[in-house]
C-alpha cells in the first residue's frame, strides 16, 4: 500500500491510521507460540558471524557496560548472545512455554546477567515496566510483537541508544500460503508494508534511519499432530474457524505429510531497518 505524502503531522496520521493492530484472536495466537517453543529451543546459538550479531558490531550499537531487550525473544538465543557482550540483557516474549525456554538456555549457557519476563508488548506500558529509555540497544527480530505503529514506536520509547527492527518485505510459505487460500478464498499477499511505515514514522520524528537486506530461504518440519495444532491455531489468530475448515485444514496436512512428516519451505526477502534514538 502507498503511503499519501503531506506535510509534517498529517503524514504520521496517515501511517498511524492505517499501520494498526489486526484483529486477533489472543488465546489461539498463544496457543500456537506455546506450540512452537519446542522447534525455537532447538535452534543453535548465534555466533559472531550471524547477520544480526555483524550488524551491531559494526555499528558499535550495544557498549560493553550497556542493556540489551530483546522484543520476541523467543527461546532467547539473541538475549543470551548479547548478555556475554554487555551489562544486562533482557528478553520478553507473549509465551509462557518460550520463556521457560528462554530460562533454560540462559542456564545452559552461563550467563547470569540475562533476564527474561513473559509480557504482551501490544499492551505493556514502558513506564509502568521500568523500562522507558533504559536500554542502550534494543532489537525487535521477526516477531508479531510489533504490529501496529503504536508498537513500533515503543522501541524507540524503550531506548536510550540504538534500535534494530528486522522483518520481511516478501515471504511465501509452501504450506501456510495454500491453507489461507482454502480457508480466506485467496493467496495471501507475499509483500509486506512494515518497512514503509516503519521508515516514514522515523523520518517524521527528524530521525536518520538505514536500511539492509538479505534473502533468508529455509525448510521446517513437524510431526503431523503438531503441524494441525500450529497451523490451526495460525489461522484461528485471524478469525474464527467453522468445523468444515478445520476439517479441510486437517485433510490437506495429513495428505501432505510423508512418514508422518509435514514439511514447508519458507522463503523471504529481510530488512534489517536501525536508527539512534
Amino acid at each position: 500500500m502507498a503511503i499519501e505524502y503531506k506535510e509534517g503531522k498529517m503524514n504520521k496520521e496517515i501511517i498511524i491510521g492505517d499501520w494498526k493492530m489486526p484483529e486477533c484472536d489472543t488465546e489461539a495466537s498463544m496457543n500456537m507460540w506455546n506450540a512452537r517453543a519446542q522447534e525455537f529451543a532447538k535452534q543453535r546459538g548465534v555466533e559472531d558471524d550471524d547477520w544480526v550479531a555483524a550488524l551491531v558490531k559494526r555499528h558499535g550499537m550495544l557498549p560493553a557496560d550497556g542493556a540489551f531487550l530483546d522484543v520476541g525473544c523467543g527461546a532467547g538465543k539473541y538475549t543470551v548472545y548479547f548478555a556475554k557482550k554487555c551489562a544486562e540483557a533482557w528478553g520478553t516474549d507473549f509465551s509462557e512455554e518460550m520463556i521457560k525456554n528462554a530460562e533454560q538456555r540462559a542456564r545452559e549457557a552461563g550467563t547470569g546477567n540475562a533476564f527474561f519476563s513473559c509480557d504482551n508488548w501490544h499492551t505493556l506500558e514502558m513506564a509502568d515496566k521500568g523500562w522507558k529509555g533504559k536500554f542502550d540497544f534494543v532489537l525487535a527480530n521477526m516477531t508479531p510483537a510489533i504490529q501496529s505503529a503504536e508498537t513500533f514506536e515503543k522501541l524507540t520509547e524503550a531506548s536510550c541508544g540504538w534500535c534494530l527492527y528486522i522483518h520481511p518485505v516478501l515471504r511465501t510459505g509452501s504450506v501456510a500460503d495454500r491453507l489461507k487460500k482454502k480457508v480466506f478464498g485467496k493467496k495471501p499477499d507475499p509483500r509486506y508494508p512494515q518497512l514503509q511505515y516503519a521508515f516514514n514514522l522515523l523520518w517524521e520524528k527528524g530521525l536518520f534511519p538505514a536500511v539492509e537486506y538479505r534473502e533468508h530461504n529455509w525448510v521446517r518440519s513437524f510431526e503431523l499432530e503438531r503441524a494441525v495444532d500450529i497451523f490451526k491455531n495460525d489461522l484461528r489468530s485471524k478469525r474464527t474457524l467453522t468445523d468444515e475448515e478445520e476439517a479441510s485444514i486437517e485433510k490437506y496436512l495429513i495428505e501432505h505429510a510423508v512418514n508422518g512428516i509435514v514439511e514447508e519451505e519458507v522463503r523471504t526477502t529481510q530488512f534489517a531497518l536501525y536508527w539512534e534514538v
